[in-house]
């Protein structure tokens, strides 16, 4: 995705006081991507602890949302 979406993308969840973070991790050669939700305090600051994409649901993990933005584009 663009930077200028992904700018777009952080300031709408940051109206909810939300940030999302991408994760990769590599663990015996193959490479795993995901998403890590956290809460922001009035500046936009992360506070408290992180919550994995998976413990919150498939529609909001990483391969969900490549997909959606690819179909957003066309």
């Amino acid at each position: 995705s663009s930077a200028a979406s992904d700018v777009y993308k952080r300031q709408l969840l940051g109206l909810f006081h939300v940030t999302v973070e991408e994760a990769h991790k590599t663990i015996k050669g193959k490479t795993y991507h995901g998403l890590v939700y956290a809460a922001t305090d009035e500046k936009g600051e992360r506070t408290g602890v992180a919550i994995k994409s998976s413990k919150i649901g498939k529609s909001v993990g990483y391969e969900a949302l490549q997909k959606k933005f690819v179909k957003s584009k066309q």
